[in-house]
């Protein structure tokens, strides 16, 4: 969606695959939009695509490209549409999301320092001993059980992983 005839030829593209998925998506607005964000310059909701401007940190070429990637993108589209295809892509992967915590109560590592340090994309249908072995060789070979963070039940070798499951793996190691 970089270029001015962008949104036609997205028309045009609805309009000849009916039924598929089309998406728009600029890159270039996504980078400008997270650089301005990580500056302090913004606020900006990658999810939502929502921007709250801190104006007294803006110049006016900011402001102006700011305004230029709403009124074209954010506005219209309801965000860049970075985020939607990365779902999407993982959606037609037929993958799913899984959270490895070392406390399922503080959902940390094991120094507790860090919320949820890590996420794996993985194959839906993935089983509990299975996801040991994406996060560390050492856990899939001495595998005990997984602990459901939500429910603090045991999972057994066979239970599968759903999607954004937050899962302990217990090893005897």
């Amino acid at each position: 969606m970089d270029r001015p005839t962008a949104p036609k030829n997205l028309a045009r593209l609805k309009q000849a695959f009916p039924g598929q998925i089309i998406l728009s998506a600029s890159a270039l607005a996504e980078v400008a939009l997270v650089n301005f964000h990580k500056k302090g310059k913004i606020i900006y909701d990658q999810l939502s695509g929502q921007v709250s401007l801190n104006e007294a940190n803006l110049t006016g070429n900011e402001k102006a490209i700011i305004e230029k990637i709403s009124n074209e993108l954010l506005v219209p589209y309801g965000g860049t549409g970075v985020p939607k295809v990365l779902t999407e892509a993982v959606k037609a992967l037929n993958y799913i999301v899984a959270f490895p915590v070392a406390d399922v109560h503080k959902l940390t590592d094991n120094l507790g320092s860090q919320i949820l340090p890590d996420v794996f994309l993985i194959p839906d249908g993935t089983t509990v001993k299975e996801f040991a072995r994406y996060v560390h060789k050492d856990l899939y070979d001495n595998f005990i059980c997984g602990i459901d963070s939500r429910t603090n039940r045991r999972l057994g070798d066979s239970h599968e992983i759903k999607d954004r499951d937050i899962i302990k793996i217990m090893s005897s190691k």
